[in-house]
């Protein structure tokens, strides 16, 4: 169910949707066989790989593939409630928490390539502290290089200028510790800890690249 019109991208119109199981999701549509309906199944390719960061930074895939009206590719993630767009000379605070995210996806051979303000997202969190998120998986590059993993944090740092006080921190894929092996194995288990949901990933050919049967069908 359309709660509203969230805004429009590259990838087309953005929309505030309610799921059938009451999942607040941001609905990206698209026109099939068009760049953006391929964009919108790269976008859900990523986020299948980062399954184990869901809830976590990362907003877990909750439908993609064609529309129920046959004539539009969707892709639907769970909607950050009380969240904006990342202001660099007011969200300093958050700048370790990015670090962190990075490394997390990065373990998992993922690199975001197009970091800017409108693809990090701040959640207000109801104890006053906040929370980032990252967003716009349709650059993306699986099986990331050690270059595209370094490029990542150097946009990051670009955003915040000379307030970025951190140093990067890249995991070296020879030299990962015993942690950074179990986080990766989890990149590829079939199912998430501690989600009691589980997205339907039924996929077969279609018009927009790929097809996820969706909950409201």
């Amino acid at each position: 169910l359309v709660q509203g019109f969230l805004g429009s991208g590259w990838t087309g119109r953005v929309f505030d949707y309610l799921m059938s199981d009451g999942t607040p999701a941001a609905l990206k549509v698209a026109q099939p066989g068009s760049g953006q309906a391929v964009a919108l199944s790269i976008e859900a390719s990523v986020l299948l790989a980062l399954r184990s960061r869901w809830g976590n930074g990362v907003a877990g895939l909750l439908a993609s593939g064609t529309g129920k009206d046959g004539h539009s590719c969707v892709l639907a993630v769970e909607r950050i409630p009380n969240s904006r767009r990342l202001e660099p000379s007011s969200d300093e605070d958050v700048l370790q928490q990015l670090k962190l995210v990075l490394e997390a996806v990065h373990i998992c051979d993922v690199a975001h390539m197009n970091l800017s303000r409108e693809n990090i997202l701040v959640q207000q969190l109801p104890n006053g502290s906040k929370k980032a998120w990252l967003i716009g998986w349709m650059y993306a590059a699986v099986q990331a290089t050690q270059q595209q993993k370094q490029q990542d944090w150097q946009r990051v740092q670009a955003l915040f200028g000379a307030k970025c006080a951190i140093r990067s921190r890249i995991v070296q894929g020879s030299s990962t510790s015993t942690r950074t092996t179990r986080s990766s194995s989890s990149c590829s288990r079939a199912a998430v800890k501690g989600r009691n949901r589980e997205t339907k990933c039924m996929w077969r050919p279609g018009q927009c690249g790929a097809v996820l049967r969706h909950p409201w069908q």
